[in-house]
């Protein structure tokens, strides 16, 4: 017991009170019948304590959709073996397991939505960035008259030229259409592959 830690994930907190409660009502059975009030060596408890270590781990949007798969895979593979564990209190330890899968479910769900939501919001922001990068581009671009102004191209050799045309040639000119007087120089080009890149 002793309550779950602030700042804990809601599921996973779901997951230790259900768990809670049948170690304390397995407790109550085992003083019935033995000298010692807690089943230490038993598969049950270890693996109900390892459990709880593991969702004592998950603060609140930091569950992971493939660890979250993990754990249910792992409890699916009690659920899926009955005939292994004997029940004897009102409480068992498969039907334990059982709430607490619906509980990882709902951790799974909000998991993979939070990694959808965030990739999602990382493709809007590359987008966003991109955008104003191809904006300072065509400042850039009237800054710059021709490829001697753009130091980064001065000096290179002519095979280097080459490969930095080929590249550019590749990349699509809609809306970099030659300014009046000002041409497209091989510096627009370059700029125009580095946001490109």
């Amino acid at each position: 017991g002793g309550g779950a830690p602030a700042g804990l994930d809601a599921h996973a907190a779901a997951c230790i009170r259900v768990i809670e409660k049948y170690q304390e009502e397995r407790r109550k059975w085992f003083m019935g019948i033995s000298s010692s009030a807690e089943p230490v060596g038993d598969v049950r408890t270890r693996v109900l304590e390892e459990f709880k270590q593991w969702l004592l781990t998950l603060a609140e949007g930091s569950a992971t959709a493939s660890d979250v798969s993990l754990r249910l895979d792992y409890c699916w593979q009690f659920l899926l073996r009955p005939a292994v564990f004997e029940t004897r209190n009102e409480r068992s330890f498969l039907q334990t397991l059982a709430e607490v899968c619906r509980h990882l479910e709902g951790l799974l769900r909000q998991a993979v939505s939070s990694q959808h939501h965030g990739s999602e919001q990382l493709g809007r922001m590359l987008s966003l960035g991109r955008g104003l990068a191809l904006a300072t581009v065509d400042v850039l671009a009237h800054a710059l008259p021709d490829e001697a102004a753009f130091p980064a191209c001065a000096g290179r050799d002519p095979g280097e030229r080459t490969s930095i045309e080929d590249i550019t040639a590749a990349l699509p000119q809609e809306g970099h259409a030659s300014r009046a007087g000002g041409g497209d120089t091989q510096a627009r080009r370059v700029l125009r592959a580095l946001v490109g890149t």
